[in-house]
């Protein structure tokens, strides 16, 4: 099977982003970010907040910097998730720890769905068998993927990838 790098770097690079957010400015982390029972509703309102939120997301500090995220930004994301019948931010995060759970182990050509841990690992397997990835880059990228081995879980509700593949273009166009 031949999933999409693309994919796996869009959940990673989301739930990264999520896990940045899910820290408090004092650098103490909130509650864990964690899956819901997704339903068409909650897939269309996701959409439609996160297409409002990519521009802001633009402006969070990249998640190893150690950098806090500014207060304005998170209370504008905050506004933009209720505004889409989110009770708060972390509502929001929640879905979207959920649908990209379930996009990173989707194979666009088959639609075919995989794990999480699974997919991070086949790619962990491609990477160690490429020769063309200088070392130093091929390191960084082991780790980033070993720590992402770490932190993946298995889907907790399976009804939720088909609900994910029924939407995957629209979730597509606003993740990237």
């Amino acid at each position: 099977m031949s999933l999409s790098r693309r994919s796996l770097s869009l959940g990673l690079a989301l739930i990264g982003g999520l896990a940045l957010l899910a820290t408090a400015p004092s650098g103490r982390a909130t509650e864990p970010l964690k899956q819901v029972k997704l339903s068409d509703e909650m897939i269309q309102r996701f959409v439609k907040a996160q297409g409002e939120m990519n521009p802001i997301l633009e402006k969070l500090p990249a998640p190893d910097s150690g950098a806090p995220v500014d207060p304005k930004i998170k209370a504008s994301l905050e506004a933009i998730a209720k505004k889409h019948g989110f009770a708060n931010l972390a509502g929001f995060d929640d879905v979207a720890l959920s649908v990209s759970a379930v996009m990173a182990g989707l194979d666009p050509a088959s639609g075919t769905f995989t794990e999480p841990k699974q997919v991070i690992q086949n790619e962990i397997e491609r990477l160690n068998a490429d020769t063309s990835v200088p070392a130093d880059r091929k390191k960084a990228m082991l780790d980033e993927l070993a720590e992402a081995l770490k932190q993946a879980q298995p889907i907790a509700f399976p009804e939720n990838i088909e609900l994910v593949k029924k939407h995957v273009k629209e979730i597509e166009k606003v993740l990237g």
